[in-house]
């Protein structure tokens, strides 16, 4: 069950077609998901080498689907990052979902 985001809500993710899920680890994300990174909390050398692969707070991001080990693949800036388990475990999202209509 999802709950309906205020129309401020709608404003900061810039659509009113979005459903909102919640604050979650990536590592728990469902596959197939739209996310919008809220926190990165790894090492600061290890978040920089995120950043530059394009995942850092504000950025959204589709998850792809899992591989074997607990690795995600994720989409973001049109490119595929696999990313192991112990990452996403590093990573706060908000789920959100294009809504069916």
């Amino acid at each position: 069950m999802s709950a309906q985001p205020s129309s401020g809500l709608k404003a900061r993710l810039g659509s009113p077609n979005l459903t909102y899920f919640g604050l979650m680890l990536l590592a728990d994300c469902p596959r197939g998901t739209i996310a919008h990174i809220r926190a990165v909390t790894a090492a600061p050398a290890h978040r920089q080498r995120l950043a530059d692969m394009g995942l850092y707070p504000g950025q959204h991001i589709s998850v792809l689907h899992d591989a074997p080990f607990g690795t995600r693949i994720i989409v973001v800036h049109r490119q595929r990052i696999a990313i192991d388990r112990d990452t996403t475990c590093h990573i706060s999202v908000d789920l959100t979902q294009k809504d069916p209509s």
